[in-house]
């Protein structure tokens, strides 16, 4: 099970897929045994065969540990009616990936960060438990001084995770914490180790980070910067995002927004399908009100 869920994460074909497929159809092993089994060839077989696949987490599900059930409760929400699951209805201990991903999807933002911390508490090196978490007081609650003592925790077991250490930074960016921002920001590890994607986010970050000290150019340039290297790659997303918090910081700072810069907010308000980005551009509209 664990070597096929790798190979997925890889992008490879997994070495015991067949194997493990004929494992689970036998019935030569207690359910408990074969759940985790079942629920990583149910995952492998979700974009190919969608009636294999329920089948195969339906199984899964016959005897559940937490893991089994948090892939379950996560491939429920990927379309709307492929599997039914509901946390509460297994007895399954220490299930706090999957109440807290349910908790999200039924819009109960504080009951899936409260989740999502004893997600982390019980699995600490789980950086998807803070990212998670996070995300969901940052964006669904507004609430970045709860982002940031997530990302905080979470530097604890991945102290220099680029991902966690530019949302951090951001973070306390928009509560004005600039001092400490100025201090994680110091400690990321060399750019060369990074991902192109991170590379440009954190150019982003600094952006916001001068602007909030009231380094207007410097925090257009990197902003620029970001802009321009997510285009090259055309990663449409991306460049709207550092455009948007770009806008919103000059809107803030009380200069005079070109009317092109107008224009093409419009244009991103109309076609980008990003809830982050349509988040900040209500914001913008507020501030131009």
């Amino acid at each position: 099970a664990t070597e096929i869920s790798l190979a997925m994460k890889r992008g490879r074909i997994s070495r015991f897929a067949k194997k493990g497929l004929t494992m689970a159809n036998s019935d030569n092993f207690h359910p408990f045994n074969i759940a985790e089994l079942n629920s990583s060839l149910g995952t492998l077989e979700f974009e190919s065969s969608w009636k294999k696949s329920k089948k195969l987490f339906e199984n899964s599900l016959v005897k559940p540990n937490d893991n089994v059930l948090a892939q379950a409760e996560w491939i429920s929400h990927r379309e709307g009616n492929f599997l039914k699951v509901n946390p509460s209805d297994f007895d399954v201990e220490n299930s706090f990936e999957a109440n807290a991903r349910n908790s999200s999807e039924n819009g109960e933002w504080q009951h899936a960060i409260d989740y999502a911390k004893l997600w982390f508490l019980d699995m600490p090196f789980s950086r998807g438990a803070i990212i998670f978490g996070s995300q969901i007081a940052a964006y669904n609650m507004d609430n970045h001084d709860e982002a940031a003592y997530l990302y905080k925790a979470g530097l604890t077991s991945h102290p220099q995770d680029p991902q966690m250490l530019n949302n951090l930074v951001y973070s306390l960016c928009l509560r004005n914490r600039i001092k400490e921002a100025e201090q994680f920001l110091t400690k990321f590890p060399s750019l060369e180790n990074i991902s192109i994607t991170n590379r440009i986010c954190i150019t982003a970050t600094k952006g916001i980070l001068n602007f909030r000290k009231g380094f207007l150019e410097k925090g257009r340039e990197f902003y620029y910067q970001a802009i321009e290297k997510a285009s090259a790659m055309k990663n449409v997303e991306l460049a709207n995002l550092a455009f948007v918090n770009y806008l919103r910081e000059e809107y803030l700072s009380g200069s005079n927004v070109d009317a092109e810069l107008v224009s093409k907010l419009r244009a991103v308000e109309k076609t980008s399908k990003n809830s982050t980005t349509q988040k900040i551009i209500r914001e913008i509209n507020q501030l131009k009100a």
